[in-house]
């Protein structure tokens, strides 16, 4: 209910974009798109590094349980340096992987900041030349920027039920 609410209420926002100014709104849309695309590129990679991080620690996890029962084994059989070495050698992939899970993760959101500022920026240049041109009145353009910012809250939400 809740998703089918908000995206009615995103397409009729953007019926309204496009009424008021359809080459402004196919303008914003094709920002978008381009803001979008580095973005999902930075998320999926951290979503694989997140399946990664999760692989490694359940092979952590697994050796140790292995380790501790089998200990009586691994006494016996003088295997403790062994089993040290394997543990430490799925530690060290273990800390890699949240090193990269950290360093991905931790790109996402200024990238998002940082590429839809230009999206914003690019789309005030397209309107202040529409403005310039006489081709949209002022008015006009301040009434598609608080739709438009109206809009964006409700795509935010949309995207983060997925």
């Amino acid at each position: 209910m809740f998703a089918t609410q908000r995206g009615s209420m995103a397409l009729a926002y953007l019926g309204v974009l496009l009424l008021l100014s359809w080459p402004l709104t196919l303008v914003a849309i094709a920002f978008a798109g381009l803001v979008a695309f580095p973005v999902l590129r930075v998320h999926r990679r951290s979503r694989d590094y997140g399946t990664s991080v999760a692989g490694e620690m359940r092979e952590l996890a697994a050796q140790l349980t292995e380790s501790f029962a089998g200990i009586r084994v691994v006494r016996s059989t003088n295997a403790q340096a062994e089993q040290l070495a394997k543990v430490d050698l799925r530690n060290q992939r273990q800390a890699v992987a949240d090193e990269r899970y950290i360093r991905i993760s931790g790109a996402i959101l200024p990238t998002m900041e940082t590429l839809a500022a230009a999206a914003g920026l690019g789309i005030l240049l397209a309107a202040s030349r529409m403005v310039e041109q006489g081709t949209m009145p002022a008015d006009q353009l301040m009434t598609f920027g608080l739709v438009l910012m109206r809009l964006l809250p409700l795509i935010n939400q949309l995207n983060s039920l997925q």
